[in-house]
């Protein structure tokens, strides 16, 4: 039931009777009729309102009983406008109350291009009897006014290869109207090139303004120039506007047009302590997977702070080396290296060089990235140095040495004090400048000043002589100590000092004897020695020479057992599903690998691997060195610790077993092959275990000369090895490159890099050689029992000194010395090998065509037999693209997925 204060009005009717309360005598029946009226009344009304406008409108309304103001009440907001409180940014709600003061008055403001019919209701109360009216409607009819276009900013981007890309010029025309874009600043010809047609026949825009009809408002950037920029690309701004057909002018608005370089050379910042070289990875990669090169533009600026060297090398870059190629040949993502060398006590904020990587199939495109490198300060000792590179001089007995050679400064501080003593230690003595005659010689002689004042000190020379009553009978040495101190750090240097017997004056030397008895020693010396190397000479011309390598292919590809092992999976598929298998076994991430690595049987990691390396170099777009470098970056991401890292189980080490073998033979024929044509020539026993020594025809074997003889032996492999790093194949150095990089990153183990690389190239490539030569085509016949045993040894000394593990077994101890006293030379070598530039290219033994096939048909019965649980795995994992190669491989395989239960 309605309020009464709802309705216009209302009448009521009764009946009613008089009764005379002395006759008690009733009246007729009367009626009566009561009308009480609704005083207030809100009043409908149109308001006619400009489009984009805000419009002051007035609510109106009456009161039928009084002239007091009424107040009004807002039921239902407009839908495309907003109300305002008069006067104000303060907006209505349903519900609120126009204030009395404003008389009804309140702000429409018509949404933005809004045009036709909005409305709101209200209601109106009178302020005497409180009376509320029905609602009422006020209806906005918002006209149409012309609108300029709009044209909109907006970015673009493609790569520089993504020629005829197009792109619109953006205009929003809210009024439908046929309109006219110009463009009135294009960018320079050779960044961006625009035509008005998509078309290849389009005509370019070259001159402003250019007009660009509605029905395309469209260009294409058909004809991008390669040119060097930053890393990331170049920009090119197109600036442009609309004009509609009653001649209103959109504000300008710009298109940023973006070409992304195709390659990307990352920007680096390394820092380095005072006097510490410092290692600088390079980061380049090619987003589409193309060959490029990366070379070293410049050196740092200014050429005082430092030099760049290859890592492994010493030799310093010169300007006349530039530009220095660093990679001649990678694609993908790879990471460079080169050392900077900070200069002696240079402390350097900042100093930068360049480098670029250039594609190398002939589009002309450079992207260049700068490193920058600052080196911060190291409390520096005072320097003690000798001018001359020797720390040995001589005297004649009795005589006074003049030391003019040394050098003292205080690096950090010129204005410290440094205090120097010079101490002569035994019978010798020391003295500072002045006349001869006049000085004191001493036990220790001290200097104290600045560096300057030092350097004055020592412009007149020092002086030694043995002391008094010194008679040498030989030569004798003699010590002299310098040490200074600045600043709490001190610096020590020690020279020697030959004082020679002085002859008596019959010419004969103190000791006759003596000088007999070296004499005859020398002349036995040099007879023997010229036995020697008579017969050193007749052996070298006896010693055969390295015939001819052979055909490689079978030592690498078991054609038979593949093709074999393929027919006997009994899996035929069409050609269509074996290709598009295969592009999902080399598609980047290796998502496929990873899943087959984690469902397949230990037992069978093996044949996956070497299939998986033979389907990747064989497949002509794929890289196996990328797998196994990805392989082994999963590994190292993944190690708990460096103990589990790269063990007999590594996936990445299996692969890089079968990948060396593909570009390695070749190389190991020239490097170990001289060696293994001398121990065939010379096979014989070289037995270390006491109890496996086998009795010769002329007695016992003396086992202590047997180790020495393996010695010797491990000597001659490890020398022809760290000799022959620029014969190591290319892609093995890149590979060695990646891991070095990878291992020597902080959330990595670093200290373990040369190991790591130790475990990949002597444990999975040369030592397996040297004990199985007849597998890598190194030797033509199986060795005998006695030279597998001593290869088997050398192989086992090279492994144990690639791991860093000295030997336990009493028998081998001796191998001890040879582990210990080449250790650094091992790290050297693995740093060289790690190192950018150099490598033998083009060793590589291609995959025979029935090989590959092979491989891809049994990696396909193999993954279709494991579908199922590839399936469970791919479906259970929140992984990106997990679900695409499942259904990848639904689509791929002839059999769905089953799950036994």
């Amino acid at each position: 039931m309605a309020l009464l204060s709802q309705v216009p009005s209302v009448t009521a009717t009764f009946k009613f009777t008089l009764t005379d309360s002395l006759t008690a005598v009733v009246s007729n029946e009367a009626t009566a009729t009561v009308t009480i009226l609704n005083n207030a009344h809100a009043t409908t009304a149109s308001y006619a309102i400009v489009e984009d406008t805000r419009t002051r409108v007035v609510l109106a309304g009456t009161d039928d009983v009084s002239a007091a103001a009424l107040s009004f009440r807002i039921v239902q907001l407009p839908a495309a406008g907003t109300l305002y409180f008069a006067g104000t940014d303060i907006p209505v709600s349903a519900g609120d109350m126009v204030p009395v003061a404003d008389a009804g008055a309140v702000d429409y403001q018509p949404g933005a291009d809004f045009v036709g019919v909005d409305i709101l209701k209200f209601t109106a109360t009178s302020a005497v009897s409180l009376a509320e009216s029905v609602p009422a409607v006020a209806s906005f009819n918002v006209s149409n006014v012309n609108d300029a276009p709009r044209p909109q900013n907006a970015r673009v981007e493609f790569f520089a290869l993504d020629l005829n890309s197009t792109f619109a010029l953006p205009v929003v025309e809210v009024d439908g109207d046929v309109i006219t874009v110009s463009v009135t600043a294009i960018p320079q010809a050779s960044i961006v090139a625009l035509s008005q047609t998509a078309s290849a026949g389009g005509a370019d825009i070259t001159a402003m303004p250019t007009i660009v009809t509605d029905a395309l408002r469209r260009v294409v950037a058909h004809a991008v120039a390669p040119t060097q920029s930053s890393t990331q690309g170049y920009a090119a701004e197109i600036t442009f506007t609309a004009v509609d057909p009653y001649g209103l002018v959109g504000t300008p608005a710009v298109v940023t047009v973006f070409v992304k370089h195709s390659f990307f050379a990352a920007n680096v910042t390394a820092t380095t302590a005072e006097d510490t070289p410092t290692t600088v990875s390079l980061a380049t990669q090619d987003y589409f997977g193309r060959a490029y090169a990366v070379y070293l533009r410049s050196l740092p600026d200014p050429a005082t702070v430092g030099t760049l060297r290859l890592v492994g090398s010493t030799e310093a870059i010169t300007q006349a080396q530039l530009p220095l190629v660093l990679t001649p040949a990678t694609a993908g993502t790879a990471v460079t290296l080169i050392e900077f060398v900070p200069a002696r006590d240079a402390v350097v904020p900042l100093t930068s060089f360049e480098y670029e990587i250039r594609d190398t199939e002939g589009r002309g495109e450079v992207v260049v990235g700068t490193v920058f490198v600052s080196t911060t300060a190291v409390p520096d000792p005072p320097r003690v140095e000798l001018t001359n590179p020797s720390e040995t001089l001589e005297i004649a007995d009795g005589a006074v040495l003049e030391i003019t050679t040394l050098v003292v400064a205080e690096v950090d501080d010129p204005n410290a004090i440094v205090s120097v003593n010079v101490t002569a230690v035994g019978t010798g003595l020391v003295a500072g400048s002045g006349p001869l005659d006049s000085v004191t010689f001493a036990k220790t002689l001290t200097l104290s000043g600045t560096s300057a004042e030092i350097a004055a000190q020592l412009l007149a020379p020092l002086r030694f002589k043995s002391g008094p009553e010194q008679r040498v009978r030989e030569a004798t040495a003699f010590e002299v100590q310098v040490s200074a101190q600045a600043q709490g750090e001190e610096s020590k240097l020690s020279l020697f000092v030959n004082v020679l017997p002085v002859p008596d004056p019959s010419g004969v030397s103190l000791d006759g004897s003596l000088v007999a008895a070296v004499a005859a020693a020398a002349c036995t010396a040099l007879l023997f020695g010229a036995v020697g190397a008579f017969i050193l000479y007749r052996r070298q011309e006896s010693e055969p020479k390295l015939p001819p390598p052979p055909q490689f292919t079978p030592f690498i590809y078991d054609e038979n057992r593949l093709v074999s092992s393929a027919e006997a999976t009994g899996v035929r598929a069409p050609v269509s599903m074996t290709t598009e298998f295969t592009e999902l076994v080399v598609a980047r991430g290796q998502g496929l690998v990873y899943a087959l690595f984690e469902v397949s049987a230990e037992a069978d990691i093996d044949d996956v691997c070497e299939r998986l390396v033979f389907v990747y170099e064989g497949h002509g777009r794929a890289s196996a060195p990328d797998l196994v470098a990805c392989i082994a970056q999963r590994e190292i991401q993944m190690a708990a610790s460096s103990v589990t890292l790269f063990r007999s189980n590594s996936r990445a080490c299996k692969l890089y077993s079968v990948y060396a073998k593909v570009v390695g033979l070749p190389y190991l024929y020239a490097t170990l092959g001289p060696l293994f044509v001398q121990l065939v020539e010379q096979d014989g026993s070289i037995e270390v275990a006491p109890e496996k020594v086998r009795k010769s025809k002329s007695g016992s074997v003396d086992v202590t000369v047997n180790k020495w003889r393996l010695l010797v032996v491990a000597q001659k492999f490890f020398k022809a090895i760290t000799e022959s790093v620029d014969a190591v194949p290319y892609e093995l150095r890149q590979l060695a490159q990646t891991l070095w990089h990878e291992m020597g990153k902080p959330s990595a183990f670093p200290e373990r890099r040369s190991i790591a690389l130790g475990t990949f190239f002597f444990i999975r490539f040369i030592c397996p050689a040297i004990a199985q030569p007849e597998a890598y085509g190194l030797v033509r016949e199986v060795p005998s029992s006695d030279l597998r045993r001593l290869l088997v040894l050398v192989a086992k000394t090279l492994q144990n000194l690639a791991n860093g593990t000295m030997f336990v077994e009493k028998e081998l101890d001796a191998m001890n010395v040879f582990i210990d006293s080449n250790q650094e030379k091992m790290g050297n070598f693995l740093a060289a090998v790690a190192g950018t530039g150099g490598g033998a290219v083009g060793t590589g033994v291609p995959v025979p065509a029935p090989v590959y096939d092979a491989s891809v048909a049994w990696l396909y019965a193999h993954t279709q037999a494991l579908h199922a649980d590839l399936h469970l795995l791919l479906s259970g994992v929140q992984v990106e693209g997990a679900r695409e190669l499942d259904q990848a491989l639904i689509r791929v395989l002839p059999r769905a997925p089953t799950m036994s239960v």
